[in-house]
């Protein structure tokens, strides 16, 4: 029963989560070193044996109906997210949304989930990962001894897809009950599989991105057009895509809209410094290293890493990449992406 587990659980000072994203979803569990033996039965009673319920099934539905969805229809970032999505993906599963529409969220049911549930849910598609104050062969050890019963089983094949870039600019208008005027730009960019112009396009990002030149050029001293601005990408499983999004003033549209294209065009023409290039490298080194000061933030990544092929010590090689990348990487890959057709996307407040 649940509230047996929460109390058991707060007997141990144990923290349990569970979150899904586009390509994996995953369990985590913390606790202290020496109740890693009382944890880990509890976690093997959550993954073996989870109470997926049809009471519990309705209740995130009717979350969903009358929460999530009602609000993502309008929230300005949102509906860019849809258009985004639906148009910069024709084939890939990239094209459908994280939860789902109303009409597909009211027809699963709670046997419809467990099996989903219980079919990717197997040893030999998952890594586990266990960082802390440990005896590694102890604890080796104790995991086979408490998830040995764990049946391996078939995993369907991946749906993911070779997925074409746009043939021509696609811009999208569109109206909201809003004051201010919401611009999503997108391109199609680098998958994760795309390995040595990942770090490239992350040092790229830095020169660009929120904290760079775009906060610069719309925000700082007299350019006060925007309160938040950033640009971000989105390396998936081969396929992926770097957007630019930012909301202003009606009256200052022309104003952004060609600022954030003078951004584009020069770094597409190498304008940066080699200062510039170093700080973004150096940004980007100290900001991973800041996200990894808890053995939570380490286990995480190294797990996703280990789960894509790269290897859990995959950060060495990264971090090696990152500095060795030149002014040309960087030139070579902001054409790539910005050669390519853009999706614009403007969501203006609706007339009164």
């Amino acid at each position: 029963p649940f509230p047996r587990l929460m109390q058991e659980m707060d007997d141990l000072g144990m923290e349990f989560s569970a979150e899904s994203h586009n390509n994996i979803y995953n369990m985590k569990m913390k606790c202290l070193a020496s109740d890693q033996e009382a944890a880990f039965d509890i976690f093997r009673d959550i993954l073996l044996q989870p109470a997926i319920e049809e009471q519990w099934i309705e209740r995130v539905k009717m979350l969903l109906l009358t929460r999530v969805f009602p609000n993502q229809s309008v929230q300005a970032t949102e509906i860019a997210q849809r258009v985004l999505r639906n148009t910069l993906y024709q084939n890939h599963p990239y094209r459908r949304q994280r939860f789902g529409t109303p009409d597909t969220v009211k027809g699963f049911t709670a046997a419809q989930v467990r099996e989903v549930y219980e079919k990717f849910t197997r040893p030999n598609n998952c890594v586990i990962a266990v960082y802390g104050d440990i005896d590694p062969e102890k604890t080796e050890a104790l995991l086979r001894k408490t998830l040995g019963g764990w049946e391996k089983g078939e995993i369907p094949k991946s749906f993911s897809v070779d997925e074409p870039l746009l043939t021509e600019p696609v811009d999208v208008e569109l109206t909201n009950r809003q004051v201010r005027v919401n611009y999503r730009v997108a391109w199609r960019a680098i998958s994760r599989q795309e390995k040595e112009d990942r770090h490239a396009l992350s040092v790229m990002g830095t020169i660009i991105g929120a904290t760079g030149w775009l906060h610069a050029r719309l925000r700082e001293g007299s350019a006060e057009y925007v309160y938040s601005v950033y640009g971000r990408p989105y390396t998936g499983d081969r396929a992926g895509h770097y957007f630019i999004e930012t909301d202003f003033s009606p009256k200052d549209e022309k104003e952004v809209l060609a600022i954030i294209d003078g951004v584009v065009a020069d770094i597409r023409a190498g304008k940066f410094t080699d200062e510039e290039l170093e700080t973004a490298k150096k940004m980007i080194l100290c900001y991973d290293a800041l996200g990894k000061k808890e053995n939570a933030n380490v286990v995480s990544g190294d797990a996703m890493s280990e789960m894509y092929g790269e290897g859990y010590d995959s950060d060495k090689l990264h971090y090696e990449r990152i500095r060795n990348v030149t002014r040309e990487d960087v030139v070579r890959v902001s054409k790539a992406i910005f050669d390519s057709p853009a999706l614009r996307i403007l969501v203006r407040p609706k007339a009164p």
